[in-house]
């Protein structure tokens, strides 16, 4: 369960339905953050916030290169292995099957695609998930030859990697145009080059290259894939146009088309959260009304509206009515963009005047397409919204598991347990952990997050060094009795202890409200503690403030930490009833909910929380609804009948008495 800053919850079983077979969800994903050498960083949106609009407009004709805006994980280049990592969690949590990889520039970014597969094979064999990966070549066919000629060596013929391949139809996918340069005309995208002739693509190749494709080992080794077209607004044409079977878009306008095979049966369709700055059609263009600016002249920073995702919606919503085998979403992370230089004095980039210039895909938090969480400038920007509403949009797109409920009243005793020392801790190991074995249920957390950060930026401009990470969470367990609430967390070591306020935190959302307390918790529990108790808060004021209310009982192991709270004290009067928690070590000590993307650890990950439950909260068809509510109707008819029955029964053999 999440919540985000729009209020909009995650949908569980009961509104997405059951877990569907043979959904896929991709991503768009990028590795062109990797030039250090770039010393100025010209971010878009802090030079307006910072330096205001007509500074902006003098700094633009004079770059090459900008961001749109900052990431949450900062300015990262493309061997940060802890954004790796990030990402892989965050996919995993979000229901993400494949990231499809951006090589369409012919350029393989190498040393970042090694450092991205090394830490998911690295993560997978530390006992997680991570994504598939594809590669998306783009529409040029001399990439497609360019990139496999690179990728043969770096990552296909090293057998380790196999696992990481997203199949389709049996095979490794692979998105590019592989039309024979021997025909006439080679089906390509009128965006790109029109047509294509053999003589042009054999231009834009090495003689290595060259003698790649003209031996045969192109062609062999692209047997060995699935192979789809892919690039924009490209499907559509297939309805009068046979030869675009084939294509799965990247981007499309709404009503978006499907992806078909190159036999022409459905397959895909693609979700974008915007289209280009270029043609204005922004995070908030909707039913193909390219003229919804301001007309300000300002890029729409004064718009207002790119936090509420209303293209993703739409277009969402339209792909959940489509239903595809597959959805591709772009995108995840393409921070910047490049300066086109142009003959045009009317020239124009997001509503606004850009003569002579303008920048094609992204540009400000209105004009661009990420759904990776950004850092908000004085409420300029969005935040972590499109992450939650991506996840949204999956679940209903391929259903989730029902939330299991925790039907035991098993209370945890304490008794017996040494008052201090090694053998306190060794009690606790034996005593307490062997009382938590007869719960099953786990609530399990991502394990490995706790890496740290030492990584330059962007132009080397900055170093991000993150050690917060310190009690890596493995799982959480819950039980109850009549009187008390058992929480138990477990570390994948040894846990670390320290007296601090952000010190193994477990936060409490008893009404399962978002709107009542901090971010919908209603208590903090052990911001602080002795040897023996742990402090009991209240959120006042709905916001960081806090009240104490009273104590709780904890004990720690050698790798756990146990805490048995009184049910009155959280309001809880009945042994029936559900709620959502958290918990987070070394992360926010200021109220900053984000944080624990980034700050130590906390289980589940990000803004999500478990649910507790004692009863199972599973999907019913509307149909299957109604016919049980005529079931147990007729059931308790049924009984009635028998009852009025053996009573008639009874009553004449006591008359004849």
């Amino acid at each position: 369960m999440a919540t985000d800053d729009l209020n909009r919850t995650t949908p569980t079983n009961v509104e997405a339905g059951n877990r569907k077979k043979n959904k896929y969800v991709g991503l768009f994903y990028f590795l062109n953050h990797a030039d250090e050498r770039e010393h100025v960083i010209h971010d878009v949106t802090k030079i307006f916030m910072e330096q205001g609009l007509d500074e902006l407009k003098t700094i633009l004709p004079n770059t090459l290169r900008i961001y749109w805006a900052e990431p949450y994980f900062g300015y990262y280049l493309n061997t940060d292995t802890w954004v790796y990592r990030k990402h892989a969690y965050m996919f995993n949590a979000a229901g993400i099957d494949f990231i499809f990889i951006d090589f369409s520039n012919n350029i393989v970014y190498e040393e970042g695609l090694q450092a991205l597969l090394e830490t998911w094979l690295r993560i997978r064999k530390e006992g997680g998930d991570t994504p598939q990966v594809v590669f998306m070549t783009g529409d040029m066919p001399h990439v497609l030859v360019h990139d496999l000629y690179v990728l043969k060596d770096l990552v296909f013929n090293n057998p380790e990697y196999d696992e990481l391949w997203f199949k389709w139809d049996g095979k490794p996918l692979i998105l590019g145009n592989n039309d024979d340069p021997d025909g006439d005309v080679w089906t390509i995208s009128e965006e790109t080059v029109g047509t294509y002739t053999k003589e042009m693509m054999f231009a834009n190749l090495t003689e290595a290259e060259k003698e790649f494709y003209n031996s045969g080992e192109f062609g062999k080794l692209l047997e060995k894939f699935t192979v789809r077209k892919s690039w924009a607004r490209q499907s559509r044409k297939y309805e009068k146009d046979k030869k675009y079977a084939g294509y799965w878009d990247w981007l499309d306008e709404w009503q978006q088309a499907y992806g078909r095979s190159f036999k022409g049966v459905k397959e895909q369709m693609s979700v974008s959260i915007a289209a280009t700055a270029m043609t204005h059609k922004g995070r908030s263009y909707v039913k193909g009304n390219v003229d919804y600016g301001t007309g300000l002249e300002d890029f729409d920073f004064s718009l207002g509206k790119a936090q509420y995702g209303l293209h993703f919606e739409e277009q969402f919503q339209e792909a959940l009515k489509a239903d595809p085998d597959v959805i591709m979403i772009t995108g995840w992370n393409e921070w910047t963009a490049g300066k086109q230089t142009n003959p045009y004095p009317n020239m124009r980039t997001g509503h606004t005047s850009t003569p002579y210039y303008h920048f094609v895909d992204q540009f400000n938090p209105e004009f661009s397409r990420n759904a990776e969480p950004m850092k908000v400038r004085d409420g300029v920007g969005f935040g972590d919204n499109y992450y939650y509403q991506m996840v949204n949009h999956i679940r209903l797109f391929k259903g989730i598991e029902p939330i299991k409920g925790v039907k035991d009243m098993n209370g945890i005793s304490f008794d017996g347990i040494a008052e201090e020392g090694e053998k306190r801790l060794l009690q606790v190991d034996e005593k307490i952990m062997s009382q938590w074995d007869k719960i099953e249920y786990r609530y399990m957390d991502s394990v490995g997050d706790t890496a740290f950060r030492n990584f330059n930026s962007m132009g080397s401009q900055y170093r991000y060094i993150n050690a917060t990470g310190r009690n890596d969470i493995d799982y959480a367990k819950v039980t109850q009795d009549d009187y008390f609430l058992y929480f138990m967390v477990k570390t994948a070591s040894g846990i670390i202890s320290v007296d601090e306020e952000n010190w193994m935190n477990l936060f409490v959302d008893i009404d399962k409200n978002h709107e009542t307390g901090w971010e919908g918790y209603d208590f903090v529990i052990n911001r602080s503690r002795d040897g023996k108790i742990v402090i009991v808060e209240k959120f006042v004021n709905n916001s960081w403030e806090f009240e104490t209310v009273g104590r709780a009982d904890y004990l720690m192991g050698s790798d756990n930490l146990t805490i048995k709270v009184s049910k009155e004290l959280l309001g809880i009067s009945e042994n029936d009833f559900s709620f959502d928690f958290k918990w987070a070590d070394n992360s926010t000590n200021i109220g900053n909910v984000m944080q624990f993307m980034d700050l130590g650890d906390c289980a589940p990950n990000d803004r999500f929380n478990f649910r507790f439950t004692t009863t199972d909260i599973q999907y019913k068809p509307k149909a299957l609804g109604q016919l049980n509510y005529v079931l147990k109707t007729l059931g308790v008819v049924f009984v009635i009948l028998i009852a009025i029955f053996i009573y008639k029964k009874v009553k004449v053999k006591g008359e004849r008495k």
